[in-house]
């Protein structure tokens, strides 16, 4: 998965990265509840 999301972070943009970011601390944050 690591290395999956390593690969995807080289293929996206600063911009994507951000929204990315946004989802996956929603993610998280529903994982914890």
């Amino acid at each position: 998965m690591n290395i999956a999301v390593r690969v995807m972070s080289n293929l996206v943009t600063d911009d994507d990265r951000d929204w990315v970011a946004r989802g996956w601390r929603r993610v998280r944050e529903c994982q914890l509840c």
